[in-house]
């Protein structure tokens, strides 16, 4: 791995330095402006993977979603860790909430659950015949290594990691994305 501590604005370096054969570009100033400078170039070059960091979240809104690689915002990625670890704490340990991130400008999550022997009423049922409350989509099913895009007929089972996103704040618990009789 080649790290070049310089001036990642001039091209001349960039070149020297072989940015046209390179598989990977990071940048990672102190400066927004800089790095999204840098990696449209790095993707103006045809580098195969290119990672921009930004640290203001309102600028990606200036970007477009291809022209700087995937761009990373430290900030974001605390605030869905933080985030996780305060619902966590909430349910004083009732929470099986194993990974949750802020998606589309934070306004729903993607949420990952155990299934848990407790939650009878959503295992050995095919998806269909479930009553999911509006605003949950189960989006994968991951049973022992293999992931599985869930249908109609698939069914939770347990010891199953579901995935789901939804713009209902506050889930803690899996049984929770069903509706209430």
């Amino acid at each position: 791995m080649l790290v070049i501590n310089a001036d990642g604005t001039n091209r001349d370096i960039l070149e020297e330095e072989g940015i046209d054969t390179t598989d990977a570009f990071i940048s990672l100033t102190g400066t927004d402006e800089i790095n999204i400078l840098m990696g449209t170039y790095a993707v103006s070059k045809e580098v195969p993977r290119v990672i921009t960091k930004v640290s203001r979240s309102s600028m990606t809104d200036l970007i477009r979603i291809d022209s700087a690689g995937s761009i990373v915002c430290p900030r974001d990625i605390v605030t869905s860790r933080v985030i996780s670890y305060v619902r966590a704490m909430e349910s004083a340990g009732e929470s099986n909430v194993e990974t949750l991130y802020r998606i589309a400008d934070r306004s729903a999550e993607a949420l990952e659950f155990i299934v848990h022997s407790e939650h009878d009423k959503l295992t050995g049922i095919p998806l269909r015949d479930l009553k999911f409350r509006k605003g949950i989509l189960i989006c994968a099913i991951l049973r022992k290594g293999k992931v599985i895009i869930p249908g109609g007929s698939d069914t939770i089972e347990p010891g199953d990691h579901v995935i789901i996103a939804t713009d209902i704040g506050q889930l803690t618990d899996l049984s929770m994305v069903l509706e209430q009789q």
